[in-house]
């Protein structure tokens, strides 16, 4: 039997804005587009809220957690992913260059690279413009093949 996923959902941490919803209105919104399951990826801030996801989602197996992180944070992204992945078990990492402000291709990355390749883990990446331009990732999955 087939699923359909949403690859790409935010939940809102403030109630107060106009766009607030949690797992529980996800959900709805996924049920009424007949949408099994949906990968929930933190808003890419500075420091991305990814434990604050995985609080939000650990009690509902249809939701599927994937770690936005920072490279521009050093040694406490890497830190952080690898929490992400043995602690919170997420499924994914997403690197968002043009909002964080680097270069995909740049050498600050593959310190995630390595990380994610030694944790199996499948990077997705924001692709567009200022730093995320398709030949700019074509360059870091070349020496990222797997």
């Amino acid at each position: 039997m087939a699923h359909t996923i949403d690859f790409e959902t935010h939940l809102r941490e403030k109630k107060g804005e106009k766009r607030w919803y949690g797992p529980r209105e996800l959900l709805a919104l996924e049920d009424e587009a007949g949408i099994q399951r949906a990968v929930v990826i933190p808003e890419a801030t500075a420091k991305p809220p990814n434990r604050w996801v995985h609080e939000q989602i650990k009690n509902y197996p249809r939701l599927i957690g994937c770690a936005c992180i920072n490279p521009l944070l050093g040694r406490e992204a890497v830190e952080e992913l690898e929490m992400a992945v043995t602690e919170w078990k997420v499924a994914c990492i997403k690197l968002t260059p043009s909002v964080h402000g680097y270069n995909i291709d740049s050498p600050l990355v593959h310190p995630i690279m390595d990380k994610a390749k030694k944790l199996a883990k499948p990077v997705i990446i924001h692709s567009g413009s200022h730093g995320c331009e398709p030949l700019r990732i074509k360059e870091l999955a070349e020496s990222y093949p797997h």
